[in-house]
């Protein structure tokens, strides 16, 4: 007999001999070996559990009593926090009689979270029966009167209907009914699941706000409908909550990190039929399969000229896309030598790959060699470096990696007593095919380097607007008779400059925002025979701080809520010769006497020097062909991105 088989058979006499259980609940119970992990959790608790079953099972109601084994079987390591200054927090943001913002909600967590001593509350010791009945009364109900009933199998209800909690918030009774009364009226007449969906989307879209604040804590429904704000997490809590109760199956999938962009990641809600993964993409009107992954396109809001010199079609892309389930996925995962965060990622029980949902994925192979056990693929994380995204155990001399993103740059590893070791150079995956990144060290090149990270129509967005700005000059403050040095006639780049009659000799000069727009100003410098001349800033009130324009700072910028002037006194008239302008922007240009290191990848990161930026590039020599590279700036900041160079020119990955 083994130790788990003594622990239920013991488990099983108390009970019986307490007289809490049936001869139908032990069955069940002896089961599932999860099942009796969850009553073994419980502790005390294990009775309200054990008479659920019970409940169902007197009343004959054998589709219930599989829905309450489901949650029960799969409940053993959930948990929701509590805290007091959560309870305060939401407190305070009920009597707040301003408009409630992310700037608000972050004050008042600030003012509370000092006392915030945070306990973990697991399921299995803490629900109820009547919250559990509750919900699988409730959803049982209302997924057997949807219009779509004979779209949705017992399993896919089970899995993306009936569980009380969708990640981990706190628990709450009645918000099925609450949710419902709101929301039903949206789709009383639709007779389509994905039309449903489409309509509970947009509506929850409108009035759930995706605004992040400071409060790092899920907390319960009906909290989260009253404060109506939330990160994108939350968001996805409440907007899975509604449609759950309208009997619509979804789940949370999300990028856990993007592959070539940004340290964050992403999720949204997807609807989970029998037939595939539906989402709604911008302009949709329904939801669709293999539809684009949200928030992966940058929409360029401003037109730009059709030569202008920066790509505006750079997108976001990920080597998985991973589902939070309720459901306990298990796995095979024992790799005692990789390091703690590695083996706490992949041991996480609630996850699914669901990568071939939404994209065209491949299998890719990597020789063992003499390895054993388990291999790696990273990618490339910012501001973190080479990080484990997926596992594969050794089988017949190799580690074979499924469902793999196209267009990524990986890195193949093991561990070997919590050390990374690569087991060949990075590599492209592209159209299923691995191209090897080897430095060609007989074949090398200058690359001449303007950033250290993608730029995105997010920023460019910001440029189009600065289109019709005046730069004007004149030796009277009031500018009555204003000398108009420049205007800005297309979309302007990162850095901009124009020349001016360096005969002249002016005391001020001034910038002037378009008429109805008021683009922010980065940076504003002058020069005389290559000199910087520097003077003193003015400006009205209505600027944020005049002296954003001109402090080096590329992520300050001087602007207003309506169209602005602002300049510089230089004290006595003087002679210019060139105007240098940014606009808004990410500070990921070179900056001039900043200090770049140049890195490129032979197993292991090796330099190519050091160079000290003169203007708004920099080069360097003896670049191998083929290889990754990667740009950093000595002084300070840690977006920076791998990229290879093609004709010259940086491609991000």
């Amino acid at each position: 007999m083994t130790v788990d088989d003594k622990k239920l058979l013991y488990m099983t006499n108390r009970l019986l001999t307490a007289g809490f259980i049936t001869a139908v609940t032990i069955a069940l119970v002896s089961c599932d070996s999860r099942m009796t992990d969850t009553l073994t959790i419980a502790g005390k608790n294990q009775t309200e559990l054990l008479k659920v079953i019970d409940h169902y099972t007197e009343r004959g109601d054998t589709l219930k009593l599989k829905a309450a084994t489901f949650l029960i079987e799969n409940m053993k390591e959930h948990y929701y926090t509590e805290s007091a200054a959560i309870d305060s927090f939401v407190n305070k943001v009920k009597l707040l009689e301003t408009k409630v913002d992310a700037d608000s909600l972050s004050s008042i967590w600030a003012t509370v979270k000092e006392h915030d001593k945070p306990y973990t509350r697991t399921d299995a010791k803490n629900i109820t029966r009547s919250l559990l009945i509750d919900n699988i009364d409730k959803a049982t109900e209302c997924w057997k009167k949807s219009k779509w009933k004979k779209d949705i199998s017992f399993d896919t209800f089970c899995r993306y209907i009936l569980p009380y909690r969708v990640l981990h918030e706190q628990l709450s009774e009645g918000w099925r009914d609450t949710l419902y009364n709101e929301y039903y009226p949206l789709i009383e007449g639709v007779n389509d699941m994905k039309q449903a969906f489409w309509s509970v989307h947009k509506a929850v879209s409108e009035r759930f706000k995706r605004t992040p604040y400071d409060m790092p804590y899920q907390v319960d429904l009906f909290k989260l409908r009253a404060i109506g704000k939330g990160s994108c997490v939350q968001y996805c809590v409440y907007e899975a909550a509604v449609m759950r109760a309208l009997a619509l199956p979804v789940a949370i999938d999300g990028v856990d990190v993007w592959a070539n962009y940004s340290k964050n990641g992403h999720s949204w809600v997807a609807l989970v039929t029998d037939d595939g993964t539906y989402t709604v993409a911008k302009n949709d009107s329904v939801a669709r399969k293999m539809n684009v992954i949200d928030s992966s396109v940058f929409d360029m809001k401003n037109k730009v000229e059709s030569d202008y010199e920066y790509s505006t079609s750079f997108r976001k892309r990920c080597f998985k896309v991973i589902r939070s389930t309720y459901e306990s996925i298990e796995n095979d995962y024992d790799d005692r030598e990789a390091d703690k965060e590695t083996q706490q990622q992949f041991a996480y029980p609630w996850k699914k790959d669901v990568t071939k949902e939404y994209m065209p994925c491949y299998e890719v192979k990597i020789s063992s060699g003499k390895d054993k056990g388990y291999a790696y693929l990273c990618s490339f994380r910012t501001g973190k470096g080479w990080t484990p995204a997926v596992y594969a155990k050794k089988s017949n001399d190799s580690y074979v990696f499924r469902d793999m993103a196209d267009s990524v740059v990986y890195l193949p590893v093991i561990f070997r007593q919590g050390e990374m070791m690569p087991l060949s150079n990075p590599f492209i995956l592209s159209g299923g095919k691995k191209i090897i990144l080897n430095p060609q060290y007989g074949k090398t090149t200058t690359a001449k380097l303007f950033r250290k990270y993608p730029l995105t129509a997010h920023f460019i967005n910001y440029w189009p607007p600065i289109k019709g700005a005046r730069f004007e000059a004149s030796n009277s403050l009031d500018f009555k008779n204003p000398i108009l040095l420049h205007i800005v006639e297309r979309t302007p780049l990162l850095t901009n400059e124009f020349c001016t009659d360096s005969n002249r000799k002016y005391r001020y000069i001034r910038y002037v925002s378009p008429e109805g727009k008021n683009p922010g100003i980065s940076e504003l410098t002058f020069f005389f025979e290559g000199k910087q001349i520097k003077g003193i800033p003015f400006g009205d009130d209505t600027l944020n701080d005049k002296n954003y324009a001109f402090d080096g700072d590329y992520l300050t910028q001087t602007e207003a809520h309506v169209p602005f002037i602002f300049g510089v006194d230089f004290g006595k008239p003087v002679n210019i010769d060139k105007v240098v302008y940014s606009p808004k922007n990410d500070a990921n240009l070179i900056i001039p006497r900043n200090i770049y290191e140049l890195l490129y990848f032979d197993m292991g990161w090796k330099s190519l020097g050091k160079q000290t930026a003169n203007g708004f590039s920099v080069s360097f020599g003896n670049v191998p062909a083929m290889a990754l590279l990667l740009l950093r700036c000595v002084a300070s900041g840690n977006e920076e991105r791998i990229f290879t160079i093609n004709a010259g020119r940086q491609i991000w990955w």
